[in-house]
C-alpha cells in the first residue's frame, strides 16, 4: 500500500483539496483493513457524487498493485500516482477505465475530480486542450 509515501505528500495533497473548486469537504482515511494507506473521501459541489482518491506511491504502478488496491476503491473513484517520476502502462489505464476508476498522476487526478464520471477524464496533450 502506501507505507513509503513521503511524509510531505499528504499535507500537500490536503492543501490542494482545500483550494480545489469542485471539493467542498473531505475526510482522510489513513488506514484500511490494518494497512497504512492514504485515501480521501471527497464531497463535491454541483450535485456530483462523493468519491474517494487513493494516493499510490509505487515507482511503476503495475496491474498487480491495481488489483491489490484497497477494496474500498471502486467505480467512481480515483487512484493518484503521487511520485512525479512514477509510471504506469496504457493497458492499466484501459483496465481501470473499464472498472470505472480513474488512474493518473496528480494533475490528471485533479482534473478528474471536476468530472461527474472521473474515469472519463482525458489528460490534455502537452501544449493543448482536449
Amino acid at each position: 500500500m502506501a507505507e513509503n509515501l513521503h511524509y510531505s505528500i499528504p499535507p500537500f495533497f490536503e492543501s490542494i483539496l482545500n483550494k480545489h473548486s469542485a471539493v467542498w469537504d473531505w475526510d482522510p482515511i489513513y488506514s484500511h483493513n490494518g494497512s497504512i494507506c492514504y485515501i480521501y473521501e471527497l464531497k463535491r459541489r454541483d450535485n456530483m457524487s462523493e468519491m474517494k482518491v487513493y494516493l499510490a506511491d509505487a515507482y511503476m504502478y503495475s496491474l498487480t498493485e491495481y488489483y491489490q488496491r484497497p477494496d474500498i476503491i471502486e467505480e467512481g473513484d480515483c487512484i493518484c500516482i503521487v511520485r512525479p517520476e512514477a509510471s504506469f502502462s496504457p493497458e492499466l489505464t484501459t483496465i481501470a477505465k473499464s472498472d470505472g476508476i480513474h488512474i493518473g498522476k496528480l494533475s490528471a487526478t485533479l482534473g478528474a475530480i471536476n468530472r461527474a464520471e472521473p474515469c472519463k477524464y482525458l489528460t490534455p496533450p502537452k501544449g493543448g486542450v482536449v
